[in-house]
């Protein structure tokens, strides 16, 4: 297990190093799907913020690390990309927030030293995330709380978009062959952007086999609400279509 995908792991800095400055104008502009689907249900799985220590690991620009300072947590976030963390540092400057570059997977703090830890969209980061979730499991405090996001693996194994009885539908293939794949977003400048695909029995055992328990799990899915922001022709294709899942564990 110590095998930790390197090339993967230097990818991912080099692509979000590049991508840093046009990632954080679109977080910041453009409510998309993680402010839509997957931060709310994040925040709710958190509970109570005032005074908590928490590590927001790959945090990016910091987004998320300003909503729990703002609503009274103790934050810590670190990131693989310096030039994201040279951007959050000035984002949130002034609150507090001690921002580090380094990798989930090799953490840089001490055992028990946070009472809850939030890693959004990054875990399929790695090729093998156990060793991540060893580390969250070493700097959370004993019944800390984590809660951490991921593409649905549905999601990441989408071959193309079609239509099915007069409804959206994606062509999956290859389910259980764990694999890198690269997205991209027209927003970003369609740039190549890796991830890995792992199947839900991958999560499970990622979970379980680190001394965590589940406590709560929700599959994302836009509302006729959501509309609004997305546009008709976005939230018709991915209305009946799983995009994230989200986790809330506790440490033993």
């Amino acid at each position: 297990m110590r095998k930790i995908n390197k090339s993967l792991k230097k990818e991912t800095e080099e692509t979000y190093d590049k991508l840093a400055q046009e990632y954080h104008k679109k977080r910041i502009t453009d409510r998309d799907f993680n402010e839509l689907l997957e931060i709310p249900i994040t925040l709710d799985f958190l509970g109570e913020l005032k005074n908590q220590k928490i590590l927001d690991t790959g945090c990016g620009t910091g987004i998320l690390s300003k909503i729990l300072s703002d609503n009274g947590a103790k934050v810590t976030g670190i990131d693989i990309s310096e030039k994201m963390i040279d951007i959050a540092k000035d984002y949130c400057k002034g609150l507090g927030i001690k921002f580090d570059v380094g990798s989930v997977d090799d953490l840089p703090y001490d055992n028990s030293s946070f009472d809850k830890i939030v890693s959004s969209l990054v875990i399929h980061y790695f090729e093998d995330a156990d060793k991540v979730f060893k580390e969250f499991n070493r700097v959370l405090k004993k019944g800390g709380i984590l809660v951490f996001s991921t593409n649905h693996p549905v999601n990441s194994c989408i071959d193309d978009f079609t239509e099915y009885k007069n409804k959206p539908a994606m062509i999956v293939s290859d389910y259980f062959t764990r694999r890198k794949f690269y997205w991209s977003s027209r927003k970003l400048g369609d740039t190549k952007i890796p991830s890995f695909h792992f199947t839900f029995e991958d999560i499970i055992d990622y979970i379980l086999n680190n001394g965590f328990q589940i406590e709560d799990f929700k599959e994302t899915k836009l509302s006729e609400r959501d509309k609004e922001v997305t546009g008709e022709e976005k939230y018709n294709k991915w209305r009946y279509l799983p995009t994230f899942v989200v986790f809330k564990c506790r440490k033993k």
